[in-house]
């Protein structure tokens, strides 16, 4: 016998598949300007892939930047690269 959901099942159903697509997207677009900022960083600061990629993880630069989305995503690539740039300045990098 096949089991009806009331219309608050349902709409928990749908309550949850948005939220969860919300925060795959809000996930995907950390994940695409992560990538954006350390291409721009390469190009940049003049750079190799593989240093910056050492400058990224010795900083922890991927988990700074996903902390810092909500204030990235309404600026530019290079406003944000800028503050990135202040970041590792302020805890003692060399660029």
């Amino acid at each position: 016998m096949e089991q009806r959901r009331d219309s608050g099942d349902l709409k928990d159903l749908v309550l949850y598949r948005t939220e969860s697509t919300k925060e795959d997207l809000k996930s995907n677009e950390i994940l695409h300007m992560q990538v954006r900022l350390f291409r721009l960083a390469c190009k940049t600061w003049g750079i190799t892939r593989l240093e910056c990629a050492k400058i990224f993880d010795d900083y922890d630069i991927d988990n700074y930047i996903n902390e810092a989305y909500e204030f990235f995503h309404v600026q530019g690539d290079e406003v944000n690269l800028e503050d990135i740039k202040n970041y590792l300045v302020r805890k003692g990098a060399s660029l």
